[in-house]
């Protein structure tokens, strides 16, 4: 409908992107190494149809399209051939050395590590266009106010107990 899109960005941020966000916040406070990426790869036909990076969608990057369930976006063989290489080689690097950038694709952009909620740094990945970026200040908000309810999902709630959102920080966002 009308506002699918607005639904499943609010889904995304909610089930993951602040998920993480919050988990790396207190990772990379004790200062452990830890990565984050945002994943944007757009395939002509998923588009179309309001799709965009759906997820899951870089499994057919980091294995290869004909190396999972056959069901790759026609792209990851013509337009978006070139991308899988250098998504092999990051994670493949990571997974020898545990630095993404070690082993990395000739020319790729350096993923630097995430360094908590005041830069918010994650690699882009998007054909011809992969490179380091902020989270934007509005979407860390959004992963504040839901911060709430990130940390309750997962756990029966106690009776007569209800999660709501931080409404001081909503009040802020426009």
């Amino acid at each position: 409908g009308r506002k699918w899109r607005q639904t499943a960005d609010a889904i995304a941020d909610i089930g993951n992107n602040c998920i993480v966000k919050n988990i790396q916040d207190y990772i990379s406070r004790d200062g452990v190494p830890t990565y984050n990426y945002k994943y944007a790869v757009l395939d002509p036909a998923d588009e179309a149809a309001g799709y965009g990076a759906w997820h899951t969608v870089e499994v057919y990057a980091v294995w290869g399209p004909s190396r999972t369930d056959g069901g790759p976006p026609a792209s990851y063989y013509t337009t978006n051939a070139p991308i899988i290489p250098i998504v092999r080689k990051y994670w493949m690097s990571f997974v020898r050395t545990l630095d993404p950038n070690s082993d990395r694709a000739e020319g790729a952009a350096d993923w630097t590590p995430y360094t908590g909620d005041a830069k918010r740094e994650r690699l882009f990945i998007q054909t011809n266009n992969t490179k380091m970026e902020f989270m934007s200040a509005a979407q860390s908000l959004r992963c504040q106010i839901v911060r709430p309810m990130s940390e309750n999902l997962g756990k029966p709630p106690k009776s007569g107990v209800i999660t709501e959102f931080d409404a001081v920080l909503a009040s802020k966002y426009e």
